[in-house]
């Protein structure tokens, strides 16, 4: 993430290039250096609309159609003229009707992942710089709130929760973070080996109900082996918010950028902001999941057993007081067929 001084750069130099009202094309000032890249503050006239600006000299980017864009904000690689020498300059705009609290927001951040990287080199700096400005495609298209509904923020958890368990039984971070779809929209919110886990969470002290979120999700006729990871989070005082959960996991992968550049990736597909941290302010208490086979009599509906012509379906199941088998995690995880190269 950008540093507080990276950040008032970038907005100071908003504000001196607001001035520069007359004419036609880019006013630009450099607010940071990462080894061969140069960023710059822009604003695009006769709009007037903030810019941050990248140049990556040597870097392979020959197609602008790879470049994301969204609703908010554009993409493009801007001619800056020989002022400003040659390479590739990506440029990051505000759109006229785009939030200018989140698109600073949106900036300050990538800033940060430049950062961040600089110590991989120029390529990889344009790959995270690429994968995060596609991050925030995917949140500002959904049009969602700064802060996750209550229901999300214990989903989100309970993913993380299962993640530090993953780790802890000594899986890499790295492919656990692969592994992790949930917040890409992945029919499983881990896909580990041959099969996958998914995760319900709940803070209820008693009882288990669980959202499943079509006929496919249970389904281990298309996916298997199957897990659900059941995560009982109650509240507690002692207990952790959301953000001490996030920067617990930041710190441990803080020896390898680029698996904490997709940490955040994630957690921004999730529908996180780091600005909206202080927002969060529930505490869980931390539980080790209950590993359930989906088989048996775990209740579930799949698209085999519905009448002809029922095409989706969203239902509840209880998970509590059924007598359901359970298994350890590290059973499940010889089940899944985790290659021992992760190992």
């Amino acid at each position: 993430m950008a540093q507080p001084n990276e950040a008032e750069s970038l907005r100071a130099a908003w504000r001196a290039l607001s001035d520069h009202v007359e004419g036609k094309g880019w006013r630009t000032i450099q607010v940071g250096r990462y080894g061969s890249v140069r960023v710059l503050a822009g604003r695009h006239f006769p709009g007037n609309e903030e810019a941050l600006l990248a140049g990556f000299p040597a870097a392979n980017l020959s197609a602008k159609s790879s470049l994301p864009s969204g609703r908010g904000f554009s993409v493009s690689m801007p001619d800056l003229g020989a002022d400003e020498g040659k390479g590739n300059w990506i440029s990051l705009s505000r759109q006229g009707g785009g939030s200018q609290d989140l698109f600073s927001a949106m900036a300050e951040d990538v800033l940060g992942v430049l950062a961040d990287l600089k110590g991989g080199g120029e390529q990889a700096m344009l790959r995270g710089f690429i994968s995060r400005v596609a991050a925030w495609q995917d949140f500002m298209e959904r049009e969602r709130p700064d802060v996750l509904s209550k229901e999300a923020e214990v989903g989100l958890f309970g993913e993380l929760v299962v993640f530090k368990t993953l780790v802890a039984a000594g899986l890499p971070q790295v492919r656990v973070l692969e592994s992790w779809q949930g917040p890409l929209d992945g029919l499983h919110d881990y896909v580990l080996g041959q099969g996958a886990i998914e995760v319900k969470s709940t803070i209820a002290p008693v009882g288990f109900e669980a959202t499943i979120g079509s006929l496919e999700q249970l389904d281990e006729a298309l996916v298997a082996p199957l897990f659900l990871a059941c995560a009982r989070l109650p509240l507690h005082e002692g207990g952790k918010t959301l953000p001490d959960l996030v920067e617990e996991i930041r710190v441990g992968l803080n020896a390898d950028p680029i698996a904490a550049s997709m940490f955040e990736n994630r957690l921004l597909h999730a529908g996180y902001l780091f600005s909206s941290a202080p927002l969060y302010q529930r505490r869980f208490q931390e539980c080790l999941p209950r590993i359930l086979p989906v088989e048996g009599n775990l209740p579930r509906v799949t698209r085999r057993i519905v009448p002809p012509g029922v095409k989706k379906a969203k239902y509840q199941i209880e998970l509590d007081g059924l007598g359901l088998t359970e298994t350890t995690l590290a059973a499940a995880i010889e089940q899944l067929g985790v290659p021992q190269s992760w190992n």
